[in-house]
């Protein structure tokens, strides 16, 4: 997931332009120029700034929708695993829901960009750039990390390796099935608190408070 900065090239995920304004489509739609307002009550108007913006509907009104969404889906989604997923095993129980999440997380996104009318690299994901360099660096320090967090609490004796329990072809599959497992988890995780979220409420409070607030 990429983080805006000043220093990024033009074209990154998180380009300043689409970070500060909509795309012209949706500010010429705003509706919020001065003869707009003033053919309404103050009432009107007032409501009107309050939910519009110069770029369309407010970021944070966007954000709550997205939210509502994805919220709405986890409902449904719960209710397909508890009344309607057959018994297939825990593992593959927990397989199925994390990718469920992953989509229903990714889905809403979709539909914003179609309504704000944004490329879904916006968002941080970057279709044109999976399993790319970026992905085997993220890897390599997550890969990296977790083994030295597993060796040092081996060395302060809160952790023991234990043996191999598995051999062979058994482990190749398993060690397969865990890679795409937490890779699904990822997506899931990463995306909804550094996906459309973020940028979303970057738009409105900036980044750093932004990354803070999620």
């Amino acid at each position: 997931m990429g983080e805006p900065n000043g220093d990024e090239p033009q074209g990154s995920a998180f380009d300043n332009d689409s970070l500060v304004s909509a795309p012209p489509s949706i500010a010429a739609n705003a509706g919020l120029n001065d003869d707009a307002l003033a053919a309404l009550s103050p009432f009107e108007a007032r409501v009107r700034r309050l939910f519009v913006g110069p770029d369309g509907l407010r970021p944070v009104w966007r954000f709550f929708i997205y939210l509502l969404t994805f919220r709405v889906l986890r409902f449904c989604l719960h209710g397909f695993f508890y009344y309607a997923w057959p018994d297939t095993g825990l593992l593959w129980l927990q397989a199925a829901v994390e990718l469920g999440l992953a989509i229903i997380a990714v889905v809403p996104a979709l539909a914003m960009s179609r309504i704000e009318h944004r490329r879904f690299d916006c968002y941080g994901v970057p279709l044109s750039d999976a399993f790319g360099k970026l992905f085997w660096y993220g890897t390599l320090w997550g890969f990296g990390s977790i083994t030295i967090l597993l060796l040092a609490l081996h060395g302060a004796n809160a952790f023991d390796f234990g043996g191999l329990a598995l051999h062979g072809v058994r482990a190749l599959k398993f060690a397969v099935f865990w890679g795409a497992f937490f890779l699904v988890v990822a997506v899931y995780e990463e995306f909804i608190s550094r996906g459309y979220t973020i940028f979303t409420l970057t738009n409105e409070v900036g980044f750093w408070t932004a990354a803070i607030l999620m």
